[in-house]
């Protein structure tokens, strides 16, 4: 059977600031926010529990400010290009690449040129699925 249980607020000048915000006639999310992430970045968990809580925090903030500045829909058009470009399409690459060094044989995936078609490989790969045509073009 499982446990649960939670901690209650730290009582620091950093939690008032944030209880103080939420109170105050005018609340301005700006501040809320601020006051609120400088409040908890020192309760964060270092290790592999924290590293993700700041990046989704940072990726938060940062796809709030696109919404504000250029609308939903180019926000989640321009966030969607970013996750693509660094993690779905260099982990398509790298699989594809596992594919095709198998069907090569271990003697050249492991030798230096198959270093270098391997580079070569999820480079051009990378650039294709990202770019789609466009990445044609710019090589011709």
């Amino acid at each position: 059977m499982g446990t649960s249980g939670s901690n209650t607020v730290p009582t620091t000048k950093g939690f008032k600031k944030v209880a103080g915000s939420l109170r105050a006639p005018f609340r301005i999310p700006a501040n809320i926010l601020q006051f609120t992430l400088s409040a908890a970045i020192g309760f964060i968990p270092s290790g592999f529990v924290g590293f993700p809580v700041v990046l989704a925090a940072s990726e938060g903030i940062s796809f709030v400010k696109l919404t504000k500045e250029k609308g939903l829909e180019s926000a989640i058009t321009i966030k969607a290009l970013e996750i693509s470009t660094n993690y779905i399409v260099p982990s398509v690459s790298h699989e594809l690449w596992k594919v095709t060094s198998n069907k090569l044989g271990p003697e050249f995936a492991g030798s230096p040129y198959g270093q270098i078609a391997e580079k070569a490989f999820k480079k051009t790969f990378s650039s294709i699925l990202s770019k789609g045509v466009k990445a044609l073009e710019e090589e011709l």
